[in-house]
């Protein structure tokens, strides 16, 4: 399993501070949130912005019809511990981070990203064996979340968490948010949790301005 589309990236322009690796929901594409993330770097122009685009695959919760996704989905009425195909993604985002490690220190680095992306962001950042910068979960949930806590890895266990989620989402629960960042808080003293008022499954503009100020907060010097 490979990634689907090329990968969208905003060199920085100058010299390189950081880089945000932005991971997007099911059914979505980079392209989806490229432009968003691009912005950030009219305050930061050393920023690097990289937008994959997940496989392309059979989802059931589509009727299994394929379309971009990190792993299969039958649902989201309840949380399950664990997704097919969601260890073979889970590679290729750990393999992202390392090439990505290779231009840049990994403390340099936040991993992003907006529901199942969020979930991805969580699961492979905070189980990665170098440290980041910090993580962005918006929107998510927490795979294998009775496990979690002994899954997460030494070297990213205090990492910066930045979760969000709107109190009006009724496509991945606020309860389902609320769940991943109080069991990343109880290893984790650094791990946040903000609620938008009537945002239901998206990003308001207030929250999308909050993420970008906690991004070049994390990889500033």
């Amino acid at each position: 399993m490979q990634l689907s589309e090329e990968t969208l990236i905003a060199e920085p322009r100058g010299y390189h501070v950081g880089t945000l690796i932005f991971l997007h929901g099911l059914g979505d594409t980079g392209a989806g949130w490229f432009s968003t993330f691009q912005q950030i770097q009219r305050k930061n122009p050393g920023i690097r912005v990289v937008c994959p685009t997940a496989p392309v695959q059979a989802v059931t919760l589509n009727r299994g019809m394929p379309m971009p996704s990190w792993y299969d989905i039958k649902g989201f009425d309840k949380l399950v511990e664990t997704y097919d195909g969601i260890e073979d993604t889970f590679a290729i985002v750990r393999d992202l981070i390392t090439k990505e490690a290779s231009l840049i220190s990994s403390d340099k680095i936040v991993l992003a990203g907006f529901s199942q992306g969020a979930a991805m962001s969580m699961y492979v950042g905070f189980q990665y064996p170098e440290p980041l910068a910090a993580i962005v979960a918006l929107s998510g949930y927490l795979p294998l979340h009775t496990k979690f806590p002994e899954l997460a890895h030494e070297a990213n266990k205090n990492t910066k968490l930045f979760a969000a989620h709107g109190n009006r989402d009724n496509t991945v629960k606020l309860e389902f948010g609320q769940l991943a960042h109080d069991i990343i808080a109880n290893f984790n003293s650094n791990a946040t949790f903000k609620v938008y008022p009537n945002l239901q499954h998206s990003v308001s503009k207030a929250e999308e301005q909050q993420v970008k100020e906690f991004i070049i907060s994390a990889l500033s010097p």
